[in-house]
């Protein structure tokens, strides 16, 4: 620990600086005559390079906005924000000049606009960025003559002192003693470090004439004892090309009244003469360089004459595909002999192979040989084919050897103990857990509707002890189909669900018409719709289509709606809202009405104005005038584990989180409500009360709910663990998850800011991430998470300024619907 004093006089304690954080930068860090603080250093080079860049243009913006003149006209000192905006740079771009830091660009604007003030003329901060200036120019002399011919800093024997110092290492000790001697004259402020700078000055130069006086001509050495030798110095070389004097065809003559030091050029202007201008290519020589010559060999390349064999081959197989082999085939395999080993074929090229042979029949010849034979039954024997082929891999034998290891077995045992727990479920049971061998199932069909009868409804499964967990594909439609089968009384008995046999033939004219991103479309005939007496008029595609298209209407009366269509018809969407509305009434999105017809299914759900968290994440990272705060990333967090974990308890599981599917429904309020986001999509959702505890799930999951270079063999309430990590990284970071796993845990990559809430995030990510180590049941985890952020929201609603950070953003959403014209 450290102890510093404060501006009271009071001794403070705070934590030291480690200087090894900087070690590996201190060579690009340009020193300033102030010095610069360690802990700025820290933090200005811990950053990652686009989260650094995100923040500085953040921050660079606020201070361009500062430098607006109306804001500039009211301020008491209208040079401070400029030194602010200065300081600013100073401290987060510790390689000074640059053209990122904007460094040079930023003096040459406080110079330029405060030159003509004369309250400003002599006042030491704006003469001190003057000095800070002359250092990046090539002309000190010009810079320090104008600020001389201008008036500015001569009360100040900073303008002596700086302009006396260059003409003494110019060698100019005149000019440097007129200069000195004007600011006594002028009395300059302070006096008194002016006279003893000049007095410094007068015994600097009595010491260097000392030196020159003593300075003589040094000892000729000359150990040859021979004369001195004429050296004929030689003259300048003729150039073919002549030396091409610019010519500034811009610059324009300066009238006698303008006078020549009343103003200074630029530093980029003052260097333009080494910039090439582009010019037309007409008449213009490119100068050729010639082409290499081809060196010949040195040696002479060998060639065998005498080889007369093929170098490749070609099958032709009846019914097969053309093989080709790009080697001596006839060497491996010779005409009327037995297939060759690599090492008969090396006795053979040293002429040994014959005699080896001979040897190894007379060893051998008083053991009688076995041909090689496959046998499938007891019955029949199949003598192994002489066909070369079959000993080379190929993928077209690849695929003849899997067909006869898939093919069924003919006798299956089952124990009459237990049923096979998939029979009957065909198509959406996979496997078992502990038993990989898959029974063959046996599909009933129910006589009535034509729909497969579900086992879990007939006689549903139940978890034993020491049994495996049972793989079923919950996103199957024949699965979903016999799940509601039983449920379709309860589906009819809901006052919005309406069932009609006709058909609509509606589908494909909103999917032509409609496009996504497109520009809406007000009043098209061919876009209404009518539903018991009520008319819709689709005018525009929400988001990007997915399995079903979500559409945009209005009704007669001018309230919006948003229809999810359907074709063929799906219910499972519908059964999943009207659960959720029944087990915890308030807390979801409420189904309006729900229209099934023949051919297509109109599912009519209240359409929220604000857009999604995809559309905020996206024009906010867009955006110059508002960013996204963590704050505000904290309070939607809050919001999102709340309405997960409340999921989780009733025991349904998304499988399907997205910032897509995560609609906006802000309200500004002077105290946090926990009510500005509801979740969405809800067509892959998974009732878990539907299915025996032992169940799991596999099938392939939506982009986002899982890891890129994993592959999930079953699952539960993983996919809205990984889904919610996915959402809350890009809220963050601006882009998609890419997790990083350690030997037991996988955790993000990206490094967090020293100022941000670590331990909030590092515990979130930790859970999130790796939910397969955890009890997800009941939602508990996400419940305790969703607490803390809850905290962390009510004790810093105010401080943070929350309420009005959310109050700027419904503003901008509504700002961008407008422009949009939805």
């Amino acid at each position: 620990m450290s102890s510093r004093v404060n501006s009271g006089g009071s001794i403070t304690s705070g934590s030291s600086t480690e200087i090894s954080r900087i070690e590996a930068d201190k060579e690009n860090i340009q020193p300033l005559k102030q010095g610069r603080s360690a802990n700025n250093l820290v933090k200005a080079l811990s950053l990652n390079k686009e989260t650094r860049k995100e923040v500085l243009a953040r921050e660079r913006d606020q201070f361009e906005a500062s430098l607006d003149p109306a804001r500039l006209e009211d301020l008491d000192d209208p040079l401070e924000p400029y030194l602010k905006y200065l300081d600013w740079i100073h401290t987060h771009y510790p390689s000074g000049a640059s053209t990122e830091s904007g460094l040079i660009q930023l003096l040459e604007r406080i110079t330029h606009d405060f030159r003509d003030d004369e309250y400003y003329k002599n006042e030491v901060r704006y003469f001190k960025v003057w000095l800070e200036y002359v250092k990046f120019s090539d002309n000190p002399r010009d810079i320090f003559q104008y600020l001389y011919k201008k008036k500015i800093g001569l009360s100040l024997s900073l303008l002596y002192e700086s302009f006396a110092n260059f003409m003494e290492l110019e060698q100019d000790f005149l000019k440097a003693e007129e200069l000195y001697q004007a600011g006594i004259s002028a009395k300059a402020r302070p006096l008194n470090r002016l006279i003893r700078a000049y007095e410094n000055f007068k015994i600097r130069r009595a010491q260097c004439s000392r030196v020159q006086k003593r300075q003589g001509l040094g000892v000729l050495h000359n150990p040859s004892g021979g004369g001195l030798q004429v050296v004929t110095k030689p003259g300048p070389s003729r150039s073919s090309k002549a030396f091409a004097v610019f010519n500034d065809a811009e610059s324009k003559p300066s009238s006698a009244t303008e006078g020549i030091w009343q103003h200074l050029d630029t530093i980029d202007n003052s260097k333009k003469e080494n910039v090439i201008r582009p010019t037309s290519w007409s008449g213009e020589k490119l100068i050729q360089q010639r082409a290499p010559r081809a060196k010949e060999p040195t040696f002479e390349v060998f060639k065998d004459n005498e080889l007369h064999f093929p170098v490749c081959k070609i099958i032709h197989n009846p019914g097969k595909r053309i093989e080709k082999f790009d080697f001596n085939f006839d060497l491996l395999y010779p005409d009327g002999e037995d297939e060759r080993s690599l090492m008969e074929v090396l006795l053979l090229s040293r002429g040994v192979y014959y005699l080896a042979k001979k040897r190894k029949s007379e060893h051998s010849s008083g053991t009688p040989s076995k041909k090689l034979t496959l046998s499938t039954d007891a019955e029949n024997e199949t003598k192994l084919l002489n066909s070369p082929t079959l000993t080379f891999y190929s993928r077209q034998s690849m695929k003849e050897v899997l067909q006869m290891l898939n093919q069924p077995l003919k006798e299956t045992t089952v124990h009459d103990e237990e049923p096979p727990l998939d029979e009957g479920l065909s198509d959406f049971i996979t496997e078992t857990i502990t038993n990989h061998t898959p029974a063959t199932p046996i599909k009933t069909t129910n006589e009535d509707t034509g729909v497969m009868s579900s086992p879990f409804l007939e006689e549903p499964l139940h978890s034993d002890p020491g049994k495996g967990d049972v793989l079923i594909n919950p996103f199957d439609h024949n699965l979903q189909k016999n799940l509601l089968y039983k449920q379709s009384s309860h589906l009819s008995s809901y006052d919005n669900y309406h069932h009609s046999t006709a058909k609509r033939e509606k589908y494909n004219i909103l999917r032509s018409l409609l496009k996504p991103r497109a520009a809406p479309i007000m009043g098209s005939r061919q876009l209404m719709i009518e539903f018991e007496s009520e008319t819709f008029c689709f005018t525009k595609q929400l988001g990007n289509p997915d399995k079903a298209a979500t559409y945009l209407s209005e009704k007669s009366d001018g309230t919006a709606s948003a229809i999810k269509v359907y074709s063929p018809p799906v219910e499972w969407e519908y059964y999943i809202l009207k659960q959720l509305e029944v087990r915890t009434p308030g807390n979801f999105i409420k189904v309006i009405d729900f229209y099934k017809f023949e051919d297509e299914s109109y599912l009519i759900l209240p359409y929220l104005k604000h857009g999604t968290l995809w559309d905020l994440i996206q024009l906010t990272s867009q955006s110059k005038s508002i960013k996204l705060e963590e704050s505000m990333v904290i309070y939607l967090t809050a919001q999102l584990l709340k309405q997960t974990s409340l999921l989780h308890s009733i025991r349904i599981v998304h499988a399907n989180l997205k910032a897509e599917n995560c609609i906006l429904d802000l309200s500004p309020s002077t105290k946090p409500s926990y009510h500005d986001l509801k979740l969405i999509d809800f067509q892959n959702s998974v009732d878990l009360s539907l299915f025996p505890d032992n169940v799991r799930f596999s099938a392939q999951l939506p982009s986002g709910t899982c890891p890129s270079d994993e592959v999930w063999n079953s699952w539960r309430h993983e996919p809205d663990y990984y889904g919610l990590a996915n959402i809350v990284h890009m809220l963050l970071f601006g882009r998609e998850l890419g997790g990083l796993r350690t030997s037991s845990n996988m955790k993000i990559r990206e490094n967090m800011p020293s100022y941000w809430q670590k331990e909030l995030w590092s515990e979130l990510f930790k859970v999130l991430l790796n939910a397969p180590n955890l009890d997800c049941e009941q939602g508990v985890p996400l419940r305790l998470l969703a607490s803390k952020f809850e905290n962390w929201v009510n004790l810093n609603w105010s401080s943070c300024g929350l309420s009005k950070h959310l109050a700027k953003i419904t503003d901008f959403m509504d700002d961008q619907r407008k422009r949009n014209k939805i």
